[in-house]
């Protein structure tokens, strides 16, 4: 059947010169992106004469906003991202020309606003954009959407789930506190122009469950998404439920189909149930979203119409759509996922194009396929690891969770390959059903780790599987975001305090794994010193090292080093509440010894010979004991050697050596500035020189200034996920 939600709002339609509610004109070209420079620095391709490059102190965004509905006032809801001290404590956030609602979810340690769930009213008119521009004031509004009386929506179920399923039965039953067996209105965020209700119903399944999110807004309008969950986290017997289904909103049949339900995955959908205004597209002001350190700076920002072919189109995709996911997770190689954002992800955030819009919501719902979901039915919440010290899903020698069956992707979820999930999804609509994907993955990222290795604790260690070298990195990532955007702070009552928990659990993992890890590491204070290292070296799981029949020699996978640190760099620059700074900082910092060591010349290390697959760094580490280092001029020494390589010298000119053939570097070799060794390490050395590490300024200059040094050219527009470069 045709879905009115799952079709897209085309790019010259969206950029239609309008007069918005404020009664500027605007057309779409005023937001469209150029390089962006960083600072004095000079990199191949950027320019720092565009305004789109410089926001202001204390400048605020607009949000951009097209209606297909006929021209009306209506209501709509998105995330918003704000830079450290644009919002202080203590004031509040309007619009020009709009109702609006700011509920404040995040701040930053100074107290002022780092994210809040932007909800308005706003006049339009049809297929013309509307700016809503943000302003910050002293008043807050007043009153609060009710809890509406009539919800007809119903989910009806056949196969090995039976019967319908309505809502209305939970509307007015109040479950703040948990009743896995009872169904109710579970969680309550109340606001003057749009309240939140999410209610939870249990089915004749005792695995599958049905979760409704609904938002109530002023002008009458009401939005439901339904989710349909296969994922406790203790319950027996848990598996594959085939069944039929429909939704039905408002007496229209917005879905039906026959599925396969595996285990641990759930599916969803937005419908309207009145006041539908017909969006499609809510596009934010790509240069604010990176000045707002919430996302790494993508400073490449030229992108082509290729860059968007075969990007996921379906704000409603069927169950399960893989939509731009990877087929098989655990695969090797670069790929459009690997990195702190995936790349449509990486392109919203340079372009603020429509069709990544698109594709990073409809690809977060289908995310769902994932064998993630994990509740805790005492709670109803992704579960607390604190609760559960002893439980594992796949390693250690404690109880292990149910695990997944069936495949609804080959390799299921993968901790050493794992992509952000939900993160970037939520910043941009706000949904908790996007925060909740976030969540379940920081909750398997911990999970599935060894409850020893955890250390009583939230510590996320690089010592066995599935916390590889670059498991850590992404579980660190994953930890990191969620830690960061969780709720701090909800307007009213509810939601309960097991809401805030979860956030709470999240951020104490962070500060648990950065005082171990610096204190293994970086001071040596426990473990007699033996870990402590000067080469950047925050543990290194053993598949991730090898020998190559050379007695004291041991190699590393450097590539995976430099993902742990475009991690820390990261989530560093997130401001999460409630931990100790400094030792976040000092682990970045030590990690960003890894790449800064080999950026000299053949006396040290030639920088030339950076981009590495693999590099020799330890004289011996049985896995058992404590590593020996290798100097830096003693594993370069190595490196050379065993590679039948020669020292490089003046007369080699400036270029960049490919890793895999010592020829110069190439746009389509593995080492490429875009996508490969050589970009990943460039990406660190441009966040370490932002960060104000020493010699990494001079480092990023000398690598940038190769003659083959040349992103734009290789076609980084189109592929931005590692074309960071540092802020002004």
């Amino acid at each position: 059947m045709s879905d009115p939600n799952s079709s897209d709002i085309s790019r010259r339609q969206f950029l239609v010169t309008a007069a918005g509610a404020t009664g500027a004109v605007m057309t779409g070209a005023a937001f469209a992106a150029t390089p962006c420079a960083p600072g004095a620095l000079s990199v191949a391709g950027g320019t720092s004469s565009s305004t789109s490059c410089v926001i202001k102190p204390g400048s605020l965004p607009a949000i951009a906003l097209l209606s297909t509905a006929p021209s009306g006032s209506y209501a709509w809801t998105a995330g918003q991202a704000f830079r450290q001290g644009d919002v202080p404590g203590g004031s509040y956030l309007s619009a020009s020309g709009s109702s609006l609602q700011a509920d404040i979810r995040n701040r930053w340690p100074d107290g002022s606003v780092k994210f809040a769930v932007l909800s308005g009213v706003t006049a339009f008119r049809q297929n013309q954009t509307v700016l809503v521009q943000l302003a910050v004031t002293g008043s807050t509004p007043t009153g609060t959407v009710a809890e509406p009386a009539s919800l007809p929506v119903t989910v009806t179920f056949s196969g090995a789930v039976t019967g319908s399923y309505a809502l209305q039965s939970c509307v007015g039953v109040d479950r703040s506190t948990w009743n896995k067996a009872a169904g109710g209105r579970v969680r309550q965020i109340p606001g003057p122009v749009m309240s939140e209700f999410h209610y939870y119903c249990p089915t004749s399944d005792a695995h599958v469950a049905l979760w409704f999110y609904v938002r109530c807004y002023s002008n009458g309008a009401i939005e439901v998404e339904t989710v349909v969950e296969n994922g406790w986290m203790n319950v027996p017997a848990p598996g594959e439920r085939d069944y039929s289904v429909s939704v039905s909103v408002g007496g229209r049949v917005t879905y039906s189909g026959t599925l396969a339900h595996l285990s641990h995955s759930r599916w969803s959908r937005v419908d309207w149930l009145s006041g539908d205004p017909q969006l499609g597209v809510i596009r934010h002001d790509a240069a604010y979203l990176r000045a707002s350190k919430l996302v790494p700076n993508y400073g490449y920002t030229p992108v082509s119409a290729a860059a968007f072919n075969g990007l996921a189109t379906a704000i409603n995709p069927v169950p399960f759509a893989q939509g731009n996911w990877r087929a098989y997770m655990p695969g090797t190689g670069d790929d459009a996922t690997i990195g702190v954002l995936p790349n449509w992800e990486a392109l919203y955030c340079t372009s603020a194009d429509p069709r990544a819009w698109a594709a990073t919501v409809s690809n977060n719902r289908g995310s769902g396929r994932w064998p993630i979901h994990y509740r805790d039915e005492t709670t109803g919440r992704v579960p607390l690891y604190a609760s559960y010290p002893a439980i594992t899903l796949s390693s250690g020698a404690g109880p292990t969770l149910p695990a997944p069956t069936g495949t609804q992707i080959s390799g299921g979820w993968d901790i050493p390959h794992h992509p952000s999930n939900g993160y970037l999804p939520y910043l941009l609509e706000g949904r908790w059903t996007a925060l909740e994907s976030l969540q379940f993955a920081a909750a398997v990222a911990i999970l599935q780790s060894n409850p020893v290795t955890r250390q009583g604790g939230g510590v996320l260690a690089c010592i066995n599987a599935p916390l590889t070298t670059r498991g850590a990195a992404w579980s660190w990532r994953t930890m990191g975001q969620a830690a960061a955007i969780s709720p701090e702070q909800v307007v009213g009552a509810n939601p309960a305090a097991a809401d805030l928990a979860v956030g709470d659990a999240f951020r104490k993992s962070i500060d648990d794994t950065a005082s171990w890890n610096r204190a293994r590491y970086v001071d040596g204070s426990i473990d007699s010193g033996a870990y402590r290292n000067s080469v950047g070296w925050l543990g290194q799981y053993g598949y991730d090292r090898y020998n190559f029949g050379t007695p004291d020699q041991f190699w590393g996978a450097s590539f995976m080093v430099m993902f742990q640190i475009a991690a820390l760099a990261h989530i560093s620059d997130l401001g999460i509440s409630g931990i100790n700074q400094a030792n976040l900082a000092a682990m970045r910092d030590h990690a960003y010894d890894g790449v800064i060591i080999r950026m000299g010349t053949d006396a040290t290390w030639n920088y030339r010979r950076a981009g590495l697959y693999e590099a020799p760094y330890l004289k011996s580490y049985t896995g058992s004991g404590p590593p020996v280092f290798m100097g830096v001029n003693e594993a370069y020494q190595a490196y050379l050697a065993a590679s039948h390589l020669s020292a490089l010298s003046a007369n080699d000119g400036d270029t960049l050596k490919d890793h895999d053939a010592e020829t110069d570097m190439n746009g389509g070799s593995s080492s490429n500035d875009v996508s490969g060794f050589w970009a990943y390490t460039i990406a660190n050395l441009a966040t370490a020189t932002e960060h104000g590490k020493a010699g990494a300024a001079a480092a990023y200059r000398k690598v940038t200034l190769a003659s083959n040094y040349n992103p734009v050219a290789h076609g980084i527009g189109n592929l931005p996920k590692w074309g960071i470069v540092p802020r002004s």
